[in-house]
Parts: structure tokens; C-alpha cells; sequence
């Protein structure tokens, strides 16, 4: 028998998970999928407090760009907030890593630099 539901203890559903910008989590994997509708993880109030981490960044990127007018200066700032939120990501005592992870690696945090 094999079981729908997935066992976060013996099988890491995080090369699965797929986030979009406002904190929506789905899978192409099956049994991950099955696992996110069938404990909730993508209800409203979740997806928002993911959506704010983003916002929260976002806001930063802004509050940076409007205090240091060298572009030096604006780069040197824009590397210390990744670098605070890479940390973020990496320190188990945080929320919702994965979010943070795949915010870093598959583009949401660039692409909102890009959107400034």
C-alpha cells in the first residue's frame, strides 16, 4: 500500500514545492500535492504571512534605494538585506523556510529587484 499523505520525517517535499509571489503553494509531485490540500498548508491566512515576507523585503529594497543615492552605496545596501535574508532562510528558528529557500533560489526575490 502506499500511502497519499507524505511522512516530512522520511521524505523531503522542498525539491517539490512551488510558491508564487503571493504565498501560494502547489506541487507537481502527487503526493506532495495531496499533502498541502489535505493539511491546509495553502489556506489564506498562510499564503498572506508568506506574501509579507516578500513585502517586507520589497519595502526594504525601496526604503534603500530612497536613503542612498550612489548606486555604490544603493548595491552595498541591497547586499546586506539578501544577505540578512539568506540568513533568514538558513536558521531553523525562522518561519517558513522553504518560502524563504525558494524565494532565493527560483527568482522571487530578484524578480522583485527587477520590478523596482
Amino acid at each position: 500500500e502506499q500511502p497519499k499523505l507524505i511522512n516530512v520525517e522520511n521524505f523531503d517535499p522542498y525539491p517539490y514545492l512551488i510558491f508564487d509571489r503571493f504565498g501560494r503553494v502547489a506541487s507537481t509531485n502527487l503526493n506532495v500535492s495531496h499533502t498541502i490540500e489535505r493539511c491546509q498548508v495553502d489556506r489564506k491566512w498562510l499564503n498572506d504571512e508568506r506574501k509579507k515576507i516578500l513585502d517586507d523585503i520589497e519595502k526594504e529594497f525601496r526604503l534603500a534605494l530612497s536613503i542612498h543615492k550612489s548606486i555604490a552605496d544603493q548595491k552595498a545596501a541591497f547586499k546586506t538585506i539578501l544577505h540578512n535574508f539568506s540568513d533568514k532562510a538558513n536558521n531553523h528558528k525562522e518561519t517558513y523556510l522553504a518560502f524563504r529557500k525558494f524565494a532565493l533560489t527560483k527568482g522571487l526575490v530578484s524578480s522583485i529587484l527587477k520590478s523596482i
